[in-house]
């Protein structure tokens, strides 16, 4: 794949996977926010303990982790520093070319045999082997089982064909040409060129711009493989490269074999030369207007381009980057209170993040609203304003510290269960951002000795320093914005004019109660019995509910709590169904008890616990988490939440007042009407899925109610079944599950559902468009019934293997041999609530002249699997290792277990031991079942063909 990404709408953060090292998104690596802070000693930083890192002779180097999260399993790495912006003019798309051409023969996998010996081991193709490229690095990656010393042996060999073995074959290329032409066709569209338009204004007419990854279309038709060879043999160079493999794995062994494999790769050119590219600042304010009828929002940014931020090598640049991760929370934490005002724009956002390693960019953002431009950039300016001027409040700053001291503690206290691939984002992050992968534990010492330093005056001097108020490009982008601002020259006016307004300092009083709540003890539990076939129990209490307690040791120092009962929206009269529908949400903004929303978001600060309400359609549920030492927090945030709910009114009636502007300024873009219309021929149209109109919320949406339905949702607990897990004994827990969930109310509800119906289609339809806005076509092919053909677990598992069957069929015919998509996605899925059905979907995007062509070839792909079923046994198989695979890892997350326990109660299937025995139940599925299956999904079931062809298709 190729990445072509814009600025992240989200703040710097202490990332949980790249701890210290902010989050990198494909295009900008988030890496800082701010410069400034006395250096206090140079102290260079430790690897954490674990890590083995070296380099060969040749210059390459590699990084080594043994970690058993999840057990089984490794995952590895080849990062060479490389990419599009290193191509000549004659080469421009060849490293994404190159990428792809990886995956199509090298000195011991000729051909696609990386793909087929891969898959013949369990792995999945896009999820297990996959890679990409930007503008200055390539990535392949691969995630494979490990105990297997020959297999981990054959990976490490793949990682070094990648490196130096390549065939670059003049047969694969053709073949990959079209692929890569379908690619670029499907990632086009109107908001992709708005993207671009951002990208383009960041990359300032720098050598990047001139460098977009996917390339020239005329290039990639025409290059030669000698091209391709001459941009290989030069940039895949040793001293660019980093081989990383983290897991259960023996690292003595991995060491030893990673010298064998990559000591001698072929080196015809000494180490290339490369300066990196500079992208040059900003010499003037200037306003950009980038307008296009077919956008569906409105965005405003104001952009700076400045010096690089910093790397983390030593004490000293870890706590600047502490300021810089503070004052990111910070501009988050008031963007979100100030949402609550009511402000005139939708959404906002303030970051300083590194750009490509080659400069650093401030991006303040905001989504903005049609007929409020001007009010909109107005009101957002003002809270930038507000906060570049004076900062932060000293309330805020020391719940920012808590919260971020408190959850690195946590982390620390849970080491034992980071997962390989968080280790690997550390290491990606040392080889290409110089971020050096450190230790839990020394990262807590850093910030516990750094966060006292960070005060409101080092954080006002630092924002002060980076947010300059020259040398800026203001880029809005939208639809009709000439209806505002005649000119950029009078949108630029404006925004200077506002930027001088005077802005009073941000105030807010809390008065925050000592305690959650209190609870009156008693004894609750009626019975509990254990289920010895997942090592469960069974809790029984006298209000009615019922809780089923599983330890789940991977889940170190933490523990979870869900739980559900039928009904939801669909149990409630019409009447009140578009009530229920908004004000569980208004009410989850309302605080609870005694605590105000600020009041519960100030004390919770630092405290892991959380606890989420959630009504659907067809039940209402509650879902939660903390860590050990926050557990009882947790069970009383569901006590209070379910028995104490508030409705804060100005919450609710700007809610309101936002869903009537949202629909009145609607502009919605031809697929989303496209998706819309078909949703309601598949199913019917009723209050259900109808649109929420701004006349429906005037109408509708009855605040009063808001309160009566929410103690109808949750009132009793009777028939509610709870899930607990996590890594706490059953009596450590148990106090809080008498105290807490046995308190809840007693009382009988009424579940039965009285909407729901399916109004579906009984005969075979076409659905076809010509108004899309990009030139692809969209295809998707739905077959969907109602007549009942088999238990709700039996299918579960028939449509996960037929779907990925048929889809790698349809990838070999469509992508890999007609060179005609990039993809193809397939769904199946059948549910016996509130009726049954049972829909599987096929979909791609396509040239639309393609579109005829390929929906023939895949009916002749579905009935070869009814004619031939010999021709598929061999994907069967392959598909097959990839589930029991991908359950033995599944079954190490709790989540495995929450959502399989949720899903036997749910369904009435309490057969534990299918929990246990999936991978025998795949093992004995044949092609006849396969066969069988698809009859009743798809070839007996009613035909939907449904296309959306670009507007000037006819």
């Amino acid at each position: 794949m190729f990445l072509i990404n814009t600025i992240k709408k989200t703040n710097t953060t202490i990332n949980s996977t790249a701890r210290y090292r902010c989050l990198k998104t494909c295009l900008l690596a988030m890496i800082g926010l701010f410069t400034g802070m006395t250096a206090i000693f140079a102290q260079q930083l430790d690897y954490a303990p674990k890590l083995i890192k070296g380099q060969l002779p040749n210059g390459l180097t590699y990084y080594i982790y043994p970690n058993q999260t999840p057990k089984g399993e490794a995952v590895y790495r080849l990062f060479i520093k490389a990419g599009s912006v290193m191509e000549e003019d004659h080469q421009r798309g060849l490293a994404h070319f190159l990428e792809h051409i990886a995956f199509n023969g090298t000195r011991h996998f000729p051909g696609d045999g990386i793909i087929r010996f891969l898959e013949s081991k369990g792995a999945k193709f896009g999820k297990d082997l996959n890679a990409h490229t930007s503008f200055n690095e390539t990535v392949y990656k691969l995630q494979l089982p490990s105990a297997d010393k020959a297999m981990v042996d054959s990976t490490l060999t793949i990682l070094a064909d990648w490196a130096d073995g390549m065939l670059i074959d003049s047969v694969e290329v053709e073949k990959e040409r079209g692929v890569i032409i379908s690619e670029w066709i499907s990632r086009g569209g109107t908001n992709q060129d708005s993207g671009m338009k951002l990208v383009m204004e960041l990359l300032n007419g720098s050598r990047f711009a001139d460098r977009i990854t996917i390339g020239d279309t005329a290039v990639i038709r025409h290059a030669s493989p000698q091209v391709l060879r001459d941009y290989y043999e030069r940039w895949y160079h040793p001293s660019l490269m980093a081989v990383a493999v983290v897991g259960d794995i023996d690292p003595q062994h991995i060491e030893k074999t990673i010298r064998e494999k990559f000591s001698n790769l072929h080196t015809p050119t000494a180490a290339p030369q490369w300066k990196q590219p500079v992208i040059p600042k900003y010499s003037e304010n200037k306003a950009v207007i980038y307008e296009n009828d077919k956008l569906n929002k409105i965005e405003f940014d104001m952009l700076q381009i400045s010096d690089l931020p910093g790397n983390v090598q030593t004490a000293e640049d870890y706590g600047k980057y502490l300021l810089r991760a503070v004052i990111g929370r910070l501009f988050k934490l008031r963007f979100n209170a100030l949402s609550f005002d009511n402000p005139d724009y939708a959404k906002a956002s303030v970051q300083h993040s590194g750009f490509l390693n080659a400069a650093g960019v401030s991006d303040a953002s905001a989504e903005l609203v049609k007929g409020k431009l001007r009010s909109g950039i107005r009101d957002f300016i003002l809270s930038q304003q507000q906060m570049y001027r004076y900062g932060f409040t000293e309330s805020e700053i020391a719940r920012v510290k808590k919260s971020m001291h408190s959850r690195m503690k946590k982390k620390v206290d849970a080491s034992g269960t980071v997962r390989s691939s968080e280790i690997m984002n550390d290491i990606y992050g040392d080889f290409y951002d110089g971020y050096k992968a450190i230790s839990r534990a020394d990262e807590l010492e850093l910030m516990e000795k750094y966060l006292p330093t960070i005060d409101s005056v080092s954080i006002i001097k630092n924002i002060q320093d980076v947010f300059e108020t020259e040398n800026m490009h203001f880029l809005l982008r939208g639809k009709n914005l000439k209806d505002e601002f005649e000119s950029e020259q009078d949108l630029l006016q404006f925004v200077n004019d506002t930027r001088q307004l005077p802005v009073e300092r941000y105030y807010k009083y809390l008065d925050v109660p000592d305690d959650l709540c209190e609870v009156q003890t008693g004894n609750h539990i009626v019975s509990q019995s254990p289920i010895d076939a997942i090592d469960a129990v069974d809790i029984r209490l006298d209000n009615g509910a019922r809780v089923i307690y599983r330890k789940s040791p991977t889940e170190e120092g933490r523990v979870f709590l869900s739980g559900f009962r039928k009904g939801g929206l669909y149990a409630v009269d019409s009447t009140y169904y578009y009530t229920g529908l908004i004000g569980p949400s208004i009410i989850s903004l309302s605080g609870a008890g005694e605590f105000t929303r600020d009041e519960l978001s100030h004390f919770l600060a630092g405290n892991s616990a959380s606890m989420r309400f959630l009504v659907d359609k067809l039940r209402t549920g509650v879902a939660g988490s903390a860590f050990t030492e926050d557990a009882e927090d947790m069970f009383k945030l569901l006590w209070l939440k379910w028995t104490q709910p508030r409705l804060d009114t100005a919450v609710c009636r700007i809610t309101l007042e936002k869903l009537i502007e949202s629909d009145s300024l609607k502009q919605e873009t031809p697929m989303q009407v496209f998706s819309r219309d078909l949703k309601w021929i598949m199913n019917g149209k009723d209050y259900t899925n109808t649109e929420l109109t701004a006349d429906l919320v005037r109408t509708a949406i009855k605040p009063a109610e808001m309160l009566p339905l929410q103690h109808r949702f949750y009132g009793s607990a009777n028939g509610f079944t709870f899930i607990v897990t996590g890594d706490s004994e059953l009596e450590d827990l148990l106090p809080y599950i008498n105290t807490y969930i046995g308190a809840l109310p007693k009382g009988h509800v009424d579940t039965t559902w009285i909407a729901g119906y399916r109004d579906i289609p009984q005969k075979d339809l076409e659905f076809i468009r010509h108004n899309g806005t990009s030139n692809k076509a969209t295809v998707m092919l739905m077959y969907q019934q109602d007549k009942p053909f088999g238990n709700n677990a039996d299918l579960s598992l028939q449509a996960d293997v037929s779907k990925a069957v048929l889809r790698t069929a349809l990838l070999k015919r469509l992508r890999e041999d007609m060179g005609k998509v990039y993809s193809v996605s397939v769904s199946s899925s059948s549910t016996p609530y509130p009726r049954f059905l049972s829909r599987s979907t096929i979909a791609f995007v396509c040239a639309p002249e393609d579109a005829e062509l390929l929906i023939e070839e895949t009916g002749k792909v579905i009935e070869q699997v009814f004619s031939e079923p010999q021709l598929f046994a061999q994907a069967l198989d392959d598909v097959k290792q990839n589930l029991i695979k991908d359950n033995g890892l599944q079954k190490q997350r709790t989540v495995y277990w929450t959502s399989g326990i949720r899903n036997a109660v749910y369904f009435n299937d309490e057969n534990w031991k299918a929990l246990n025995d999936y991978e025998e139940r795949v093992k004995v599925l044949s092609m006849e079942d396969i066969q069988n299956f698809l009859k009743k999904a798809m070839k007996h079931a009613h035909h939907i063909k449904a296309i959306l062809y670009p507007a000037t298709e006819k």
